[in-house]
């Protein structure tokens, strides 16, 4: 497979049924935006020690291969059993994670500042994905929650390094 072509050098690009789309094209940020996401992922999980985090971000990032995949009309779908791996992930981390009374502000350690940015990257996502108004009912559910995973990694990492969250209480 090439990895490169005329039309991409004008500005353009390949969907993966041949389909030309321009670089501004609201389908091309959407996979833009997933991708920026999936390529931050990557940094998050060769700094992560825990190996079931490690596997939540390895299933995160071949999951949102899939999505592109979908965005980019390739011949594969987006099934509701991700979703609901996702919601089971989050189950697990809040085990253990006391309840939220205020906001927490990025930045008790590197590492969960680095999961909160990735966060911060799905809602961004979310809302390209959203402008592109894609017909798969399960991708935007799977972003949603997608976040709400990441908070609750970027507190569990902060617990496992006993790090105190910086609470945000209104000042």
């Amino acid at each position: 497979m090439k990895t490169y072509d005329l039309y991409t050098d004008t500005g353009g690009t390949l969907l993966a049924d041949g389909k030309k789309l321009s670089k501004d094209d609201v389908c091309v940020e959407a996979i833009g935006a997933i991708d920026e996401i999936n390529s931050f992922l990557g940094i998050i999980y060769v700094q992560l020690a825990d190996e079931d985090l490690k596997a939540m971000i390895d299933y995160i990032q071949r999951n949102l291969c899939r999505i592109n995949s979908v965005l980019g009309n390739a011949d594969v779908n987006f099934e509701r059993f991700r979703v609901n791996a996702i919601e089971k992930m989050i189950q697990q981390l809040e085990t253990g994670l006391s309840p939220l009374s205020n906001f927490i502000l990025s930045g008790s350690g590197l590492l969960s500042a680095h999961i909160q940015f990735s966060r911060a990257l799905v809602r961004t996502a979310e809302r390209r994905v959203g402008a592109f108004r894609v017909k798969n009912e399960n991708i935007m559910p799977f972003l949603n929650r997608l976040s709400d995973l990441l908070f609750q990694m970027a507190r569990k990492v902060d617990q496992t390094e006993k790090r105190s969250e910086r609470l945000w209480k209104g000042e």
